[in-house]
């Protein structure tokens, strides 16, 4: 490795030995790796160490257009791309569309008929890192779909700047593979997890997230993460309730039209596709936070997992209500929505059936509601055991009869 004085840089208290490449007329660092400072004076000797570039420590800057390094005295921890993206010459449109058949083909497929959608899409993330995105996700129970190419593709483009990590990531105490990223890439994300779940939603849209490396304090510094997921789980990959606006949920199919050079020729269109994407006009304007309204982003996908979500609700209460028939062999039992709720959280922990769908449930199957606060015969977990107790409350009486009409035909659907 040939070195120079002006290969070295100090951030904090910190020594970096760097590389750099020319991308469009410009010195971008693509390497930086910590040295010793004892080695660089035995190379070049102490006086070098006077002559080092010094920044008082890092910033987080996003920015693909105008990329730059330093930010005054600080060091911009937000990574460059390394494509060249002309800013200044007249370029035609279709020409450009032209010379990027596979990735528009490729766009065509994975999104379908919301294609252009994804190219709005990618042209936030290009002109606008620190707009807040829904959530993506692919998926499909097939195989050869394109999942994983896209999300290798993506990683491709933004390189440092995006990330694959596991869903688990989000609830663990160090984090620090996020710090300072554009993007997270999950790979067959599947969890029942509430915790995983809230901590996706949270992050996509924060504005602010705590860092923690081992060994060191948290830190709070701006975030501007986007999420993009693939399973193969189409329907229940994490429960999703039914209002939620955060997500772009997307059924793949198998992909036809691929050679064995697919990926490459995929890679090596990059560079048109960005010098594109800094041309073609956007087809959406800023609606929501998210920049796209739900209704723009609907798909038949979501709608199945969001159904699916309820059924899988429905039947997580009536196992409930199973259990107690099946414990005390009555024909009858009075119940109210935080005496399921409790039995919920004991034999389900982590669920979020909320109390106002366990009160619908309930509503659609019960023979009689009290329109009075009534003494009824409570079923309660008490030492791990299921046990009957007079309590007052406004109860629902459901028939053991209903409850195995409703099971029958949540089996039969």
């Amino acid at each position: 490795m040939n070195t120079t004085a002006t290969e070295y840089i100090r951030i904090g208290t910190e020594y970096y030995a760097i590389r750099k490449k020319n991308v469009n007329g410009k010195e971008i660092i693509v390497e930086r790796k910590l040295w010793r400072k004892s080695e660089i004076i035995t190379d070049f000797g102490k006086d070098i160490i006077k002559e080092l570039p010094k920044f008082f420590g890092y910033k987080c800057e996003p920015n693909h257009i105008h990329y730059t390094h330093f930010i005054g005295d600080y060091f911009n921890s937000y990574s460059p791309i390394l494509y060249n993206i002309d800013t200044t010459s007249v370029l035609s449109l279709n020409s450009l569309k032209e010379q990027i058949p596979i990735t528009y083909y490729f766009l065509q497929h994975i999104f379908g008929n919301q294609y252009l959608l994804a190219i709005d899409y990618f042209k936030i993330l290009l002109f606008y890192p620190e707009q807040i995105l829904p959530i993506i996700v692919l998926v499909s129970r097939n195989r050869e779909t394109g999942k994983t190419t896209f999300l290798n593709w993506i990683k491709e483009i933004f390189d440092k700047n995006a990330v694959f990590v596991k869903a688990n990531a989000f609830t663990e105490k160090f984090n620090s593979e996020m710090d300072s990223k554009l993007l997270l890439l999950i790979e067959e994300v599947k969890s029942e997890n509430k915790d995983i779940v809230e901590a996706i939603k949270y992050i996509s849209t924060a504005m602010y997230q705590s860092i923690e490396y081992k060994g060191q304090e948290k830190v709070e510094q701006k975030s501007f993460l986007k999420i993009i997921m693939t399973s193969n789980h189409e329907h229940n990959f994490l429960k999703i309730d039914k209002e939620e606006t955060r997500f772009w949920v997307i059924k793949v199919p198998p992909i036809r039209k691929r050679s064995t050079e697919f990926f490459t020729k995929l890679i090596q269109e990059i560079p048109i596709f960005l010098n594109y994407l800094y041309r073609v006009p956007f087809t959406t304007e800023k609606k929501t936070r998210m920049w796209f309204t739900p209704e723009t982003l609907h798909t038949e996908a979501l709608h199945k997992l969001k159904h699916d979500v309820d059924l899988q609700n429905k039947n997580l209460v009536l196992d409930i209500l199973d259990t107690i028939f099946n414990e005390f062999d009555m024909d009858q039992i009075d119940t109210t929505p935080s005496d399921i709720n409790a039995l919920l959280n004991y034999y389900n922990r982590g669920h979020n059936i909320t109390m106002r769908e366990i009160q619908t449930i309930l509503e659609n199957i019960a023979l009689v509601r009290s329109t009075n606060s009534n003494n009824y015969e409570r079923v309660k977990i008490e030492d791990s055991t299921l046990k009957r107790t007079i309590h007052k409350g406004k109860y629902y009486r459901i028939s053991k009869e209903t409850l195995l009409n409703q099971m029958t035909d949540e089996i039969n659907k």
